[in-house]
């Protein structure tokens, strides 16, 4: 029986994120994030939250159900619905 693919490590949130981006409407899919000030090269800034997703589940996925999914490596996304 081949080992299941372990899933990537959830990654810690940037502190005082609200310094830094703000959420308001956005052309694209209604709500956006977007920077309050310049944020030097190579910052991340990540708090996307919802269930890991692995590639083959979404293959079974809509276009509508993956537009929120987030990759984080060749096997996993994270789905923010």
């Amino acid at each position: 029986m081949a080992a299941q693919p372990q899933q990537p490590q959830r990654p810690q949130p940037l502190k005082d994120i609200e310094e830094w981006v703000e959420a308001r409407e956005s052309p694209i899919h209604g709500l956006g994030l977007f920077a309050k000030r310049n944020i030097p090269a190579k910052t991340h800034i990540t708090r996307y939250v919802g269930p890991y997703v692995h590639r083959r589940e979404e293959e079974t996925m809509t276009e509508d159900q993956k537009a929120y999914l987030f990759a984080l490596d060749k096997d996993y996304s994270i789905d923010g619905r």
